[in-house]
């Protein structure tokens, strides 16, 4: 029975070691633009707590001249999953109408919305991209979620990058929590 139970313990050592996951950390730097009727200096930007990524440093700074946001940070990951899925939001209001008298008596109110745009990159350790590659990242009110997803092709890294419409959101591909955290602007 000692014997048995020497095995069943070395066996349980032994498998943290072998079973363990890899990991990694980089640095990461990524440039996104939004259409002219999205201002980036009114833009907050957030993202997802994930449990295989843990982001260490993240910050972020508008350029209203060219309304594009750059976000820069570093993470530590295990390797093979994607990055936590980066928020942007943009508040605006909306005016329904919110109470009816009879026929004729119609009230306005006033609402605040806010409009999130979903950046989701499907593989951890993504680092920055060339200026073909920076084109393609544009937000809008028609395709609000940009996905970027990696390749390797006979040992060359290619990212497939697609913007997509509100109602898609690749749920099965993203890194979401019940934790969003909010990310400061570079001071």
């Amino acid at each position: 029975m000692t014997q048995k139970l020497y095995i069943i313990i070395a066996f349980i050592l032994f498998s943290g070691v072998a079973f363990g996951q890899a990991s990694a950390s980089s640095d990461f730097f990524i440039s996104v633009a939004f259409e002219d009727d999205i201002p980036v200096e009114e833009i907050e930007v957030y993202y997802y707590q994930a449990l295989n990524n843990n982001v260490e440093r993240i910050s972020f700074k508008p350029d209203s001249l060219r309304n594009t946001i750059e976000i820069s940070g570093h993470h530590h990951y295990v390797v093979g999953a994607g990055m936590p899925v980066i928020v942007f939001s943009h508040k605006g209001k909306k005016i329904y109408d919110s109470h009816f008298e009879g026929l004729t008596k119609i009230e306005k109110e006033e609402a605040e919305i806010q409009n999130l745009y979903y950046l989701v990159i499907s593989r951890a350790g993504f680092s920055t991209a060339d200026e073909d590659f920076r084109e393609k990242l544009i937000f809008s009110n028609e395709n609000p979620n940009i996905i970027i997803r990696y390749e390797n092709v006979n040992g060359k890294i290619r990212y497939d990058i697609s913007n997509k419409p509100h109602y898609f959101l690749p749920v099965y591909e993203m890194s979401i929590s019940n934790k969003l955290i909010k990310v400061n602007p570079s001071k």
